[in-house]
């Protein structure tokens, strides 16, 4: 067995499907379409779990006594990668995704679930008192006094959106999703082969970087023409262009190109607002609750900051 560790969102299930597949000779195991509704890499069968060579695991869930053996692959990422490990997380990982868009609808209930509790907790601890928001940043009275008022459980589910995009920005600030906090610290004699995030949403570089884990595990690969059919399929189901579109934003705001936002969602918004200040290196201050219309207006209030 040789396990592959990864967290939520960074698509284990699907690596795992590909090289059972593609990097073993009973291959035939993994001849079925693994994809549900959702394009999560949820489906499986009984004899495919019984017999197959390689495992994705949140090997941190596991004991520490347990043995993983003296080779693992591990799907690493980088802060470029937050935004959509979060998109991802929230909208399709797990047994309870959420539509990221309507979330400050019902959020308590949407969130009080063994998947997205953590989330929950953090947010009404941050959220519900103001002496946790005085110390993170310096607040507009107005605003600690709107933050006083919230309230948070079962009575009152809904969560106002700028509340949302601010705990979702300082999260990306802090890379504070908790995502680092479920990687398994390995013993020196376990060799580790690092298989990046971006490599998986990419076409090529997935391709490359399977060549790449074969040599390293001295096997073949049977039918790289099918693998790139596949991993195709694959793209095609993920929220890539989500991505792409809303990290584009930044490199306008570089190029102070105008462009809309105003029909961004709330997530789209914090990952802009955080993108800003770490590209700008400067702190964007009196934020509208309703944020920013388009780009013009985020250099204009970047340049009053600076005044």
């Amino acid at each position: 067995m040789i396990y592959i560790d990864f967290v939520p969102g960074t698509h284990g299930k699907y690596l795992e499907h590909v090289c059972n597949k593609y990097l073993t000779e009973s291959h035939s195991l993994a001849d079925f379409d693994i994809f549900d509704s959702q394009g999560r890499a949820h489906r499986s069968s009984q004899e495919f779990i019984d017999n197959k060579t390689f495992d994705a695991q949140h090997l941190c869930e596991l004991a520490p006594d347990v043995d993983v053996g003296n080779q693992v692959i591990r799907i690493t990422f980088e802060s470029d990668d937050m935004f959509y490990l979060t998109d991802r997380y929230l909208s399709k990982a797990g047994a309870h995704p959420v539509d990221v868009a309507e979330l400050a609808t019902d959020t308590y209930h949407k969130l009080n679930n063994t998947q997205h509790r953590p989330i929950l907790d953090n947010l009404i601890a941050g959220w519900c008192q103001p002496q946790w928001y005085t110390q993170v940043k310096q607040a507009q009275q107005q605003q600690l006094e709107i933050c006083n008022l919230i309230r948070l459980d079962e009575h009152y589910p809904d969560c106002p959106e700028w509340v949302l995009r601010e705990f979702y920005k300082i999260n990306f600030d802090n890379q504070s999703n908790g995502l680092t906090q479920r990687l398994r610290t390995f013993d020196p004699e376990v060799a580790v082969f690092y298989f990046p995030l971006r490599s998986i949403l990419h076409s090529d570089g997935f391709v490359n970087k399977v060549i790449e884990l074969a040599a390293w595990l001295d096997l073949d690969i049977h039918g790289i023409e099918n693998l790139i059919k596949d991993h195709n399929h694959f793209l095609r189901l993920q929220p890539i262009q989500r991505d792409q579109y809303t990290t584009a934003i930044i490199t306008d705001l570089v190029s102070q190109i105008n462009r809309p936002i105003a029909h961004f969602d709330w997530l789209q918004q914090a990952w802009i607002w955080h993108k800003t200040e770490w590209v700008f290196e400067q702190r964007l201050t009196n934020i509208p609750q309703k944020f920013y219309n388009n780009t013009s207006e985020i250099l204009e209030a970047l340049d009053a900051s600076r005044h």
